[in-house]
């Protein structure tokens, strides 16, 4: 048999077997609104130790004043394989958002009072490999749910008067899952509504938006059939 005649015979076969198999890639890109969930209990526990400190260090009083946001901005982008109606594989990038974290420590030690302020930026991101797990309830309309495993990256910068702070990144490994309901627009294209989650972003005892993080997204979705 030819090369020719063996490439179009490899061709055929192909179509023959692919809609056994798999139903088609598909790509999407969306928005949303994350959150950092332990943040708010990062920035007491913050401030908890450094006036521990002040006071281990002979301070007689010490107050902060701290203003930081727990919710931000983000947006993300993915591609998948849908294997039949209920199954898919799905790779993404989300990005996270950026969570700023402002404070004041005053401090009275021997009867002298000094002030201390500082700043701090944390942003967030997470890519992703994840099963997605697809149920149909009326015609176009699914509910899904993902789980897969994510490689999440914290990036700090700070800045504090009066004393050292340490910038830097931290990126890991963890659990991701994902619920959401999906319904079709127009042929080929679907809306996605998802609640995600991914665990153990950053190291909690240096960055205060380190924990926990949930994103709730809408994304479009282009299936090629």
């Amino acid at each position: 048999m030819s090369r020719t005649a063996r490439m179009m015979l490899v061709s055929l076969l192909s179509l023959a077997v692919m809609p056994a198999w798999a139903q088609g890639p598909y790509l999407g890109v969306g928005v949303g609104r994350a959150r950092a969930a332990d943040a708010a209990s990062n920035s007491r526990n913050l401030a908890n130790q450094l006036c521990a400190a002040a006071y281990g260090a002979g301070a007689s009083s010490c107050s902060t004043s701290l203003k930081y946001d727990e919710n931000a901005n983000g947006f993300s982008a993915f591609a998948g394989m849908q294997l039949n109606p209920y199954l898919a594989g799905e790779v993404g990038y989300v990005d996270l958002g950026t969570y700023n974290l402002r404070g004041s420590f005053v401090i009275t030690s021997g009867g002298t009072t000094s002030t201390a302020s500082g700043t701090e930026e944390d942003k967030a991101s997470a890519a992703y490999l994840a099963a997605v797990f697809s149920y149909p309830v009326i015609r176009r309309v699914s509910l899904f749910g993902k789980l897969g495993l994510a490689y999440t990256r914290l990036h700090e910068s700070c800045a504090v008067s009066l004393t050292t702070c340490a910038s830097g990144t931290d990126t890991g490994w963890g659990p991701t899952f994902a619920v959401g309901v999906s319904a079709g627009l127009v042929r080929n294209v679907d809306l996605r509504l998802a609640y995600s989650q991914f665990n153990s972003v950053g190291d909690a005892n240096n960055e205060y938006a380190a924990g926990d993080f949930r994103y709730l997204g809408i994304a479009a979705v282009v299936h090629f059939r």
